[in-house]
């Protein structure tokens, strides 16, 4: 079993109140929230992005990027069905969003992507997969890019 799909039973649990905890536990929500979306808006080449949200969780990055590019096209990948609820409630059946239940690091993530998005997900895949081969250097194996290099961005405090 990976190191995502064990730590699903504690997402399921607690999917309901995630995010009010985020603020909280995250030091400068809105600076870390704000940067990535500013690179984002630097990055954006595409006049429709189509974007993979791996760990989406409750949608929350998801609901921000939106919230600046209304026209994106979002796909979000979680292992835990109860915080794909979530997300589901948030975006009250948007055409724009798709969903799937899948360990990020087993799952045919699909594409093309013009976008890859992860916040404090990447981490949960362990050693197996290292978060440079995801997140910045190499694609993930199973994400098919667009014929532009797709831009990956993880969101990883230390």
């Amino acid at each position: 079993m990976s190191p995502n799909v064990s730590s699903t039973p504690v997402f399921n649990r607690d999917a309901s109140g995630y995010d009010a905890l985020r603020r909280g536990l995250i030091p400068c929500f809105d600076a870390f929230y704000g940067t990535a979306l500013d690179l984002i808006d630097d990055w954006r080449d595409a006049e429709k992005l189509r974007v993979l949200d791996l760990g989406a969780g409750t949608g929350l990055f998801t609901a921000m990027v939106l919230a600046r590019h209304p026209d994106a096209q979002i796909h979000l990948v979680d292992a835990s069905e109860k915080m794909l609820e979530q997300a589901r409630q948030r975006f009250n059946g948007s055409p724009a969003i798709t969903y799937a239940v899948a360990d990020m690091a087993d799952a045919e993530l699909g594409g093309p992507w013009d976008l890859i998005i992860s916040a404090l997900a990447i981490h949960h895949l362990g050693p197996r997969k290292s978060t440079s081969s995801v997140a910045f250097g190499a694609p993930c194996p199973k994400v098919a890019c667009s014929s532009t290099p797709s831009r990956s961005l993880a969101m990883i405090p230390r």
